[in-house]
């Protein structure tokens, strides 16, 4: 079987789904892939880990009265 390749474009769309680890072997390898040798998808997906390490960290005490609801609400566009 030949190794699938992705581009940018592709890349992009599946950032989310590569971070929570929901591809399959095949999509995960060719995103490491792509990411070994583009240099703005790889410092798409670097920026997108820190800012879910970041959200993860954060309890729900420790956000403004009405954050919540507003995130859940800018989510829905999603």
């Amino acid at each position: 079987m030949t190794e699938r390749e992705i581009d940018c474009g592709e890349a992009l769309e599946q950032i989310f789904a590569y971070l929570d680890r929901e591809l399959g072997e095949r999509d995960q390898a060719a995103m490491r892939r792509h990411l070994h040798t583009c240099k703005g998808c790889f410092s798409r997906v670097e920026f997108e880990r820190l800012l879910k390490g970041k959200v993860r960290a954060l309890r729900d005490e420790d956000a403004a009265p009405g954050v919540r609801e507003r995130v859940k609400a800018l989510l829905k566009g999603f």
